[in-house]
């Protein structure tokens, strides 16, 4: 539906034109079905500026492959399944790609939780799944020269308490 494309756009490409897209994608849905990404393309490319389409165009299939794949909540479960897999002391790295990946992987080591607050007891003690144990490792200038992909690339590293 359009609502469920519009929010796949805007909640997995964190698109700011959502709507529109959305709206333009439906419009031409109902002339022709669309079955290439050339068509697609042909659809989105009047919508966004030259000196950001590339960008604009990564951030839709981004989108449409998170939705299709359903990446976040493979991730989610993941991460839930790590607890109750390490041994105390064992350690967890992750790479993440990108901002949606991250927040989760994040969250989740800083909190033991997905969104909210910290579960406490009635003293206000909490206990948490993981210890970082890492800084966050970016690659430098001289990786992302080797391998382009790696631009975006987190690390996280964490040790199950």
């Amino acid at each position: 539906t359009s609502e469920d494309l519009n929010k796949m756009f805007k909640n997995y490409g964190e698109l700011n034109n959502a709507k529109k897209i959305t709206r333009e994608i439906i419009k031409n849905r109902g002339k022709n079905e669309i079955k290439t990404t050339t068509q697609l393309n042909e659809i989105i490319y009047p919508l966004i500026p030259n000196r950001i389409s590339n960008k604009i165009l990564s951030r839709v299939y981004q989108a449409i492959r998170i939705e299709v794949n359903n990446e976040l909540e493979a991730i989610r479960l993941l991460l839930k399944q790590t607890v109750e897999l390490l041994k105390v002391g064992g350690r967890i790295s992750l790479i993440s790609y990108h901002s949606l990946e991250d927040r989760i992987v994040k969250r989740f080591f800083k909190t033991g939780k997905f969104q909210g607050e910290i579960e406490k007891d009635i003293y206000g003690n909490y206990s948490l799944p993981y210890k970082i144990i890492e800084k966050l490792i970016v690659p430098n200038q001289t990786e992302i020269n080797k391998n382009i992909r790696a631009r975006s690339a987190k690390l996280r590293i964490a040790e199950r308490v």
